[in-house]
């Protein structure tokens, strides 16, 4: 070979290499958790294995498709759109610790000029990615001039030996995974395409096309579902109400009352809001479910845990206060579209104005709650418009606990720092599992306090309130339950926090709700009763009194709790006071 050629074979097998380079990311970044040694390094072992089995595989795919089509050009060309998303793909990674996600995917599609300079930082990366753009288009020139080609006769070894066998891998893994996929009975679930590539979804670029594939499909479940319940309302008629109205409802996340300052826990985790005069705190609020998909549309509507289980949805009080004349915004720090956030996800997008606000996901980092702080601020401020529902859902507690908080909030030590994994299975975490967790909290008082604080200098003269409800609890190890999280029965999974504030003006045309707000922080209530209540506080009226937590009459009823609607339980008689997985 000529020194030319040599120089321009060396340019093929560097520009071959560098479309792998978010898999060596990935590997580097697993191999680092890996030798931090302790129960969650020795956890992702399996996760380690599952990049070096991606890189090998990518690797044989690039490697087999080259040998198919014989020139580079063509092989370049082939995979230019991946090149296109290379330098993206890598910088979200180093920002976040997690390849772009079909949730990126969803905010990416509904994001204007404007928020794209805001999340990248400016025009510096556009002018950047130009630069780049022109680089591709001297690299496609240059291969086409210099014709590189795989003319050895090796190519035709590589055709029968590793195409056949890249086949054969795929048909292999592809029964158990196509049994896996029939067997998902809920629409919302995410579906892969099976064949036994779907283990492969994180690697690039042959995992960025089921990545697209995942939020198309979201995108048509959630474009289903919107539809059919977007008319759907209650049929109440409203009261008539002159001058602005700004009601705000905030839903929390894994958050536990007994871990909260203001309800008596030993740790001053809640500072600022026990300071406050003008609060209610309930502590005696049960969720109907433990898992957020089914537990966040209990909040937002008449559906049950029964439903989710069955992929119907019911009508939302968002519908009902868009039919009054409200202007509703969806303010969000979680995903869009997901396994877990598409069936809410359908309720978001019954809102006039819906922002993701958090380019990260749960598992990795990303922005804090505090920015729904500013996104709530610019709605407030808009005196355009004069009657408004907000809701902003938070990322509040949920894990890895030391993902929801800034540093300088990492009051309760030993905590770990987002370097560090902690398992949520292993009893000897437990220190530092509560210590982040408690950590997580302080910051929710924090981020409320931040609320309230705008709301009662922006508002104090209009009629407004605020409401702050988790979605579901999170166990802590406790006594007979020896893992920590959610989504499985126990007492800690289903007992949530709850706040109400309202302004003097709110507060001075409805002077009974001061009496039972106050006389009812300790009683028990129940998430499923929200939908009731967001109708009563905002003066619907029907034949039948409205059985909201601060109606006159209230109810609670039986607190039946379920994990996904497969069974419910009695939460006073079955489940107080036992372990974790009860019943059996």
């Amino acid at each position: 070979m000529s020194p030319k050629q040599v120089s321009v074979f060396v340019v093929a097998v560097i520009v071959f290499l560098a479309l792998l380079l978010p898999n060596y990311l990935q590997f580097i970044a697993e191999a680092e958790v890996l030798t931090s040694g302790g129960v969650a390094g020795r956890a992702r072992f399996g996760s380690t294995f599952l990049v070096l089995d991606s890189i090998l595989v990518v690797f044989l795919w690039c490697v087999v498709l080259l040998a198919l089509v014989r020139k580079f050009y063509w092989w370049f060309i082939l995979n230019l759109p991946f090149y296109v998303l290379l330098p993206y793909e890598c910088l979200y990674f180093l920002a976040y610790g997690e390849p772009i996600s079909p949730h990126i995917i969803a905010i990416a599609a509904e994001t204007n000029l404007e928020e794209v300079l805001g999340f990248i930082g400016g025009w510096l990366p556009i002018i950047l990615s130009c630069v780049y753009f022109l680089g591709l288009i001297a690299l496609i020139l240059f291969f086409a001039r210099e014709r590189v080609a795989w003319t050895h006769r090796s190519r035709w070894w590589v055709l029968f030996s590793f195409g056949p066998a890249l086949v054969l891998m795929g048909l292999s893994d592809s029964a158990s995974n196509q049994a896996i996929l029939e067997d998902h009975r809920d629409v919302f679930i995410e579906r892969g395409v099976g064949f036994g590539v779907d283990q492969y979804e994180a690697s690039y670029p042959l995992g960025f096309p089921l990545r697209l594939i995942k939020y198309f499909h979201q995108q048509e479940v959630l474009t289903h579902y919107s539809k059919l319940i977007s008319g759907q309302s209650s049929g109440l008629k409203r009261g008539n109400m002159e001058g602005a109205e700004v009601y705000v409802v905030m839903i929390g996340e894994s958050s536990r009352p007994d871990h909260w300052g203001v309800a008596g826990y030993h740790r001053n985790t809640t500072p600022l809001l026990q300071a406050r005069s003008d609060i209610y705190f309930f502590e005696n609020m049960v969720s109907g479910s433990s898992v957020s998909r089914a537990a966040v549309p209990i909040l937002l509507s008449r559906t049950s845990a029964r439903d989710v289980e069955k992929s119907t949805l019911r009508n939302s009080w968002i519908v009902d206060f868009k039919q009054a004349g409200f202007r509703v915004y969806w303010l969000s720090t979680q995903k869009p579209v997901g396994s877990h956030d598409t069936m809410i996800g359908v309720y978001a997008s019954l809102a006039d104005e819906v922002r993701y606000l958090n380019e990260g996901t749960y598992s990795g980092r990303g922005k804090f709650d505090e920015v729904l702080v500013g996104g709530l601020s610019s709605v407030v401020q808009d005196q355009t418009v004069k009657k408004k529902l907000v809701i902003l859902h938070s990322l509040g507690s949920h894990a890895p606990y030391q993902f929801r908080y800034p540093e300088h909030f990492a009051y309760f030590q030993p905590s770990p720092t987002t370097a560090k994994l902690i398992s949520l299975f292993d009893g000897n975490q437990k220190e530092l599992l509560v210590n982040a967790y408690d950590n997580s909290i302080a910051y929710t008082d924090y981020v409320i306090d931040s609320v309230l604080d705008l709301l009662k200098s922006e508002l104090n003269e209009s009629d407004a309130f605020f409401w702050y409800i988790a979605d579901h609890g999170q166990t802590l190890f406790e006594p007979g339950c020896d893992k920590a999280g959610h989504g499985f029965f126990s007492e800690f999974n289903f007992r949530v926090p709850a706040l109400f504030w309202a302004s003097d003006k709110f507060l001075s045309s409805r002077p009974e709700l001061h009496m039972r707000a106050s006389m009812r922080q300790h009683a028990p209530m129940q998430s499923s009763d929200f939908f009731e209540t967001m109708l009563d506080l905002g003066r619907y009226e029907q034949e039948e009194k409205l059985n909201g937590l601060l109606s006159e009459d209230y109810q609670v009823g039986r607190r039946l709790v379920t994990v996904s609607g497969a069974r419910e339980v009695d939460f006073d008689s079955e489940l107080m006071g036992r372990g974790c997985d009860f019943p059996k």
